[in-house]
């Protein structure tokens, strides 16, 4: 059974509230309005948080690999975006092995990476995947966004890695160091 996204994400924002201030201030409020389209447990999770800001102090980088949680807005950009520049191709094979209309992203890290859920019909629907600008999908993070929340929640309370990150807290920010 896939975890829920609200009790995941319960558990990451209590750990962040006691541990890791700074970052949780970063969160934002639940988005306002959300496009229909945007798969359910994506959907959930900004309806608690519009993603999280980023300042001169922190860079909001609460989930591993170092990725900040995109707004609704950035979402609908950073999708936007890569769906133009695939247009730009002349080449179909790039459609599922560069970019896929339908990899949703929710993520980004300072070096383009993207956190992005598999939107598109049939067994891997759902899947959590960290994309490379380069390569494309390149790394499995979970079956689900609840999962990945779940797995996320867990290595914060158990200061444990996940996926080759270990939570570090400094001056109440919190950062994913690479093992």
């Amino acid at each position: 059974m896939p975890a829920e996204v609200e009790e995941s994400w319960s558990r990451v924002t209590a750990w962040l509230a006691a541990n890791a201030p700074v970052t949780r201030a970063m969160l934002r409020p639940p988005a306002a309005a959300l496009d229909a389209r945007l798969p359910e447990e994506l959907r959930r999770l900004l309806l608690i948080n519009d993603g999280a800001d980023e300042s001169e102090r922190t860079g909001a980088r609460l989930l591993p690999g170092m990725h900040r949680l995109l707004s609704a807005d950035q979402i609908a950009e950073d999708n936007a975006m890569h769906i133009e520049i695939l247009a730009d191709f002349d080449d179909d094979e790039m459609v599922g092995r560069w970019w896929h209309p339908r990899w949703i992203a929710f993520g980004s890290d300072a070096a383009g990476h993207r956190l992005v859920v598999d939107d598109r019909p049939g067994p891997g629907r759902g899947k959590v995947w960290e994309w490379s600008r380069t390569d494309g999908l390149i790394w499995e993070f979970a079956p689900s966004i609840g999962d990945f929340l779940a797995d996320v929640a867990t290595a914060l309370e158990r200061g444990t890695p996940l996926h080759g990150w270990r939570p570090v807290v400094e001056n109440g920010d919190l950062e994913w160091v690479p093992l």
